[in-house]
């Protein structure tokens, strides 16, 4: 390469950067659990998730609790102490 001369290299465009993650694009399951009614739903909607739990707390008038699929508490109705205190949990 001659003296003064400049290397220019071929540039290839990068692959896409997904906007996205794997968490997002996939559906997080819910799991709705009222121990006094010994029931247990699960779902793919949290809006849905919250739902049956009111529905949950307002038919037994006790604690109702929702999990992610990590075992994470996301949403709950109810006094959990109260349930507790009657051995539902």
């Amino acid at each position: 390469m001659p003296v003064g001369a400049v290397s220019t290299i071929a540039l290839k465009p990068s692959d896409p950067v997904p906007i996205m993650t794997e968490v997002q694009t996939n559906h997080m399951t819910y799991t709705v659990t009222c121990p006094a009614l010994s029931e247990t739903e699960t779902v793919t909607d949290l809006d849905r998730a919250m739902d049956i739990c009111f529905a949950m707390h307002d038919e037994s008038d006790s604690y109702a609790y929702i999990r992610d699929a990590f075992g994470d508490i996301v949403g709950e109705y109810g006094d959990v102490m109260e349930a507790v205190a009657d051995q539902l949990i």
